[in-house]
């Protein structure tokens, strides 16, 4: 677990990526902000990429399917689940190699998001 810290409890600008909360407010001390000022330190997670929605892909294809043959693809009910199972199956798996595509393309996320911010006071 790791922690970052800022001037203002929802700012977008977060400081550094430290082991402890001491470490972010002696960040803080050093990056001139004087004592008794209060900072907020957050946690910092992982941003989950894992975010594909099968609905939507089927739905997108469907309406491309409808685009190019016409009111013959209008029956073609492919968005209507019957087995969620496969279908939790298949999102998961989508899911795992649009991760493995961002991964081995070097375009993991090189950002995080901040969470469980408190304030702290500088010493």
């Amino acid at each position: 677990m790791s922690y970052a810290w800022a001037d203002e409890p929802y700012s977008n600008n977060y400081w550094g990526d430290f082991n402890t909360i001491q470490e972010c407010i002696a960040d803080a001390k050093d990056m001139g902000r004087k004592a008794e000022t209060a900072i907020w330190i957050g946690r910092v997670e992982e941003t989950d990429i894992r975010r594909v929605n099968l609905a939507i892909i089927l739905d997108d294809l469907h309406n491309a399917v409808c685009d190019e043959v016409g009111e013959l693809a209008d029956d073609w009910y492919i968005e209507d689940i019957e087995n969620e199972e496969a279908y939790k199956k298949c999102e998961e798996d989508i899911n795992d190699l649009v991760v493995k595509f961002i991964e081995e393309n070097g375009m993991k996320p090189t950002f995080s998001k901040v969470t469980d911010i408190k304030p702290y006071f500088v010493k």
